[in-house]
């Protein structure tokens, strides 16, 4: 790169190439950026709720789970009181037009790759989760349901 003075002007003398890679460089930084994961401010909390018996992979019992605005789902260990306490596991979460769109879990080695697909709606402070499409069926079974909203500590 060379600056060069052009009547009066400065120049940095690019090729063209340089130029056209350099503005598609930035259009999809620009595009992945505007791209990231961000949740409904509805969604984003500490939520709980109790499995009944005869969940298939499930133990019955409460469980905690929270959401952030990034996009992370934070499972705590079975009967933990609030979102402050040990997790058990996370996976990504995303959002758009009520469905939410987990990504693999590690629940079970192996069990539960790929994507899960979950319908999704706030009202009031329960968030209530319907399985629409998932090939893992602990996840399946595991975050259907209605989950009411708590206080993080």
């Amino acid at each position: 790169m060379s600056v060069r003075v052009r009547g009066g002007r400065r120049s940095l003398g690019l090729p063209l190439t340089t130029v056209v890679f350099m503005a598609a460089l930035v259009a999809a930084v620009g595009t992945a950026l505007a791209q990231r994961t961000s949740l409904p401010h509805s969604l984003v909390g500490c939520w709980t709720r109790t499995v009944p018996a005869g969940v298939p992979g499930v133990h019955a019992g409460p469980y905690t789970i929270s959401t952030t605005q990034g996009g992370l789902l934070v499972v705590y260990l079975q009967g933990t009181p609030g979102c402050n306490g040990r997790t058990d596991f996370s996976l990504t979460v995303s959002a758009a037009g009520g469905k939410l769109v987990m990504g693999s879990a590690p629940i079970l080695p192996g069990s539960c790759k790929g994507q899960g697909t979950y319908g999704w709606k706030v009202t009031g402070k329960t968030l209530t989760l319907r399985l629409i499409k998932d090939k893992c069926r602990v996840r399946g079974n595991f975050f259907p349901g209605a989950w009411k909203k708590i206080p993080a500590g």
